[in-house]
């Protein structure tokens, strides 16, 4: 019964590493979409200008380039260091789009129902 009981609790922490794994990237993969909508609401409702969504953007797209990077460095997966980067990088975009979307410049609303542009 012994090496059973061995073999279930290497089982159970090889599945929980592997796992473990995919969760951290998929953190990263989630944030990166959530700020990617947070930018399109933001220009939807007006609460950004489109150089604000630019300058956004752009900086998405930085950080879509660190996690391409260290995902070709690691062979699909991301090392502590570089997760702790684009963590980083994720959180000051984050607050970027936050202080950016609560600033007093408005740009234009989508067009509505009656085909006029509105101004917010």
């Amino acid at each position: 019964m012994i090496p059973s009981r061995k073999f279930a609790s290497a089982s159970i922490l090889a599945a929980a590493t592997l796992f473990s794994l995919p969760a951290c990237a998929a953190d990263i993969d989630g944030t990166f979409e959530a700020q990617r909508l947070r930018i399109n609401q933001g220009l939807a409702s007006g609460a950004l200008t489109a150089r604000e969504g630019d300058t956004l953007r752009a900086e998405l797209t930085r950080i879509a380039v660190l996690i391409a990077r260290a995902r070709v460095h690691g062979n699909g997966r991301i090392s502590g260091y570089e997760r702790r980067t684009i963590e980083r990088a994720q959180a000051n975009a984050s607050r970027n789009i936050f202080v950016k979307k609560h600033d007093r410049e408005r740009g234009y609303r989508h067009i509505d129902d009656s085909g006029m542009r509105r101004d917010r």
